[in-house]
């Protein structure tokens, strides 16, 4: 839990305060590049590190929270690390690392650099947010907030009606996709009352799941996915 929280929470803590203070204190894109992404960066690697090298148990960073109950289910948010988990990790800081460096020069002298700053930084927030969550619920938490991110990016000339649109047409063809993402989540937890990955796989490994559950679920998230990532017939966004 000492890597995990840090490596997910300083890009959000940074996008905050860049979102605040970034345009009255000159050079803050530095400090959010380094204390955000950059800090994300560095425990992912040593993380990864830990694992292949001394063997580490990354199942040992699980954190879970009550995020409300409802009649007879408890519903949680939570973070975990498992093999995927530690691979993604790396990738993700080191794209938006890559990212964030460039953009510190492309957008150089821009009246709104401070809020892009912040933009990008809160996506990458919600990108290893989605990496590290252990249940549905979270996961589609942090695809609905880098759904946001992406809508407030494409529109980020808003004053130009092209990019407006492009923003518009954007949010509302992935919206497509993430109810049928949502349609599989609401599946699988009625055929199994549970909603994480690890009670999830256990009931699959031991035949609790009907096959037609699965495979319409699946189908489900297969959607999310095409609608997300602009792949036909939902690429009309991209």
């Amino acid at each position: 839990m000492s890597l995990l929280i840090p490596i997910i929470f300083m890009p959000l803590l940074m996008s905050v305060l860049q979102l605040f203070f970034g345009k009255n204190i000159k050079g803050f894109h530095i400090i959010t590049i380094v204390a955000g992404v950059g800090v994300s960066w560095l425990l992912s690697v040593k993380l990864l590190l830990g694992v292949v090298f001394f063997h580490d148990d990354p199942s040992q960073l699980t954190v879970l929270f009550n995020w409300a109950h409802v009649f007879t289910g408890n519903f949680r948010i939570g973070f975990m690390a498992d093999g995927m988990t530690v691979l993604m990790l790396p990738m993700v800081s080191t794209v938006s690392l890559l990212v964030h460096i460039f953009a510190s020069g492309y957008m150089h002298g821009h009246e709104r650099y401070s809020r892009f700053f912040a933009q990008i930084s809160f996506f990458t927030f919600a990108m290893l947010a989605l990496v590290t969550s252990n249940n549905l619920l979270f996961f589609f938490m942090a695809w609905e907030l880098m759904g946001l991110c992406s809508y407030l990016l494409i529109g980020f000339y808003y004053e130009q009606e092209s990019a407006f649109k492009a923003a518009i047409k954007a949010f509302l063809t992935t919206r497509v996709g993430d109810v049928i993402f949502f349609l599989g989540i609401a599946i699988l937890y009625s055929a199994t009352g549970e909603l994480s990955f690890d009670g999830i796989t256990e009931m699959a490994h031991h035949g609790q799941i009907s096959h037609t559950a699965l495979l319409t679920a699946s189908l489900c998230f297969l959607g999310g996915a095409i609608g997300k990532s602009a792949q036909f017939p939902l690429h009309v966004w991209l």
